[in-house]
């Protein structure tokens, strides 16, 4: 009875063992197929790192090779421009033509040629060195956007001056005279003040600039 009993517990330490190896042997399977990648898999990694190589590369080569504006090039660009107090000025782009801007200008790139004095200073310099492509914005003081406000350009102009053009004084009325064109902002018996100072004299401007094309001086 002995013998059968020990054969018994032999059995079933027999009947153990084979079902842990069988339960391992499931497990190890089940991990190298968890770890198992597709076959298609690091071939379409090696075409996806390719392809991000190349695209650096190509926006490293347009970056160098871009042309870069200076002095004596034919600039092409579009801008807006922003008072200091974030009022629209101007604009070349119709997406920021915001509100009731009216624009005096058709809503296309201006092309000027820099430091032709085709432009106001602050826009010839915020040019100069950038690429085709490249956006900026810049701080544009008075001196170098339309000077800073003078008040000896406020004159007493004479009455007659105005009476023997057919012309009646009156506030805000733009007029042309011998000292040139200038805006009334007062009106005597005898006498007219008339201020020659640019509208936008003593203004700061924020412009964003975005050259779109550059012709190389010849």
């Amino acid at each position: 009875m002995a013998e059968k009993k020990d054969e018994k517990i032999t059995h079933k330490q027999e009947s153990k063992q084979k079902e842990e190896k069988t339960t391992k042997g499931k497990q190890k399977e089940e991990k190298t197929t968890k770890g198992k990648q597709p076959a298609f898999y690091k071939p379409v990694l090696a075409i996806a790192g390719i392809i991000l190589i190349a695209a650096i590369a190509f926006f490293i080569y347009g970056f160098l090779t871009a042309k870069t504006a200076a002095m004596g090039d034919v600039v092409s660009i579009d801008y807006t421009g922003y008072f200091s107090d974030g009022a629209l000025f101007d604009t070349t782009i119709a997406a920021d033509a915001k509100g009731d801007f009216i624009s005096p200008h058709k809503m296309e790139p201006i092309s000027f040629t820099v430091g032709g004095k085709q432009v106001f200073a602050g826009l010839e310099e915020a040019v100069v060195g950038m690429k085709e492509g490249g956006q900026k914005t810049v701080l544009i003081p008075p001196s170098k956007a339309f000077g800073e406000r003078d008040e000896k350009n406020v004159v007493e102009v004479n009455k007659t001056e105005f009476v023997n053009k057919g012309v009646i004084p009156k506030i805000g009325l733009q007029v042309q005279t011998s000292q040139g064109v200038g805006v009334i902002t007062k009106v005597g018996n005898a006498t007219v003040i008339v201020d020659f100072n640019n509208e936008f004299a003593g203004k700061s401007f924020n412009f964003k600039i975005i050259v779109r094309k550059i012709t190389k001086k010849q």
